[in-house]
């Protein structure tokens, strides 16, 4: 479904299922994070049905957030990350990119190494208006991206200048 296989029909029917895991399983993370995670899959399948899909996805993610933050490396808070970055603002909707940097922070200390929480991070950053913090975030991304010590030379010296750019912005 996500490599955009499943049409909305399966996306409706994956929903159903997990929704029958969490009745099942009420106290499971991963039914919950399952429900949110095929909730969103078919929001993106039907635009004229996401805005009411947020609240299940909002409920069920911080449910599987609640039973184990760490599922998924940090799968929940990225996801809720996810949903208030995206989402419209109020009144529309829940969107909100402070909240969104709370939860990206959140899923980073849970999961650093997680590739996908830290630029989570740097994109609600940017969102919010903070470059500065946002460049640091996106500097430590690269230093555990760094080759092995044969090709580090050009990597050290983007890193020193991103580190020279960050600091600028902080002077702003």
């Amino acid at each position: 479904m996500e490599q955009g296989q499943g049409d909305l029909k399966t996306a409706e029917a994956g929903r159903r299922l997990a929704q029958q895991a969490v009745d099942a399983l009420p106290k499971s993370a991963e039914a919950h994070y399952l429900l949110a995670y095929l909730s969103g899959l078919e929001a993106q399948r039907n635009p004229l049905k996401a805005l009411a899909l947020v609240p299940v996805i909002e409920r069920e993610a911080l449910a599987a957030l609640k039973l184990n933050p760490a599922l998924d490396e940090a799968g929940p808070a990225r996801m809720l990350g996810d949903l208030y970055l995206q989402a419209p603002a109020f009144p529309v909707s829940i969107g909100d990119p402070a909240l969104a940097v709370d939860y990206y922070e959140q899923a980073v200390e849970l999961a650093p190494d997680q590739s996908e929480n830290r630029l989570g991070l740097v994109d609600a950053l940017l969102t919010e208006g903070r470059p500065a913090d946002a460049c640091r975030q996106l500097q430590r991304f690269w230093k555990g991206l760094i080759p092995g010590e044969s090709s580090s030379g050009p990597w050290e010296r983007g890193l020193e200048l991103q580190g020279r750019m960050c600091e600028a912005l902080q002077e702003e």
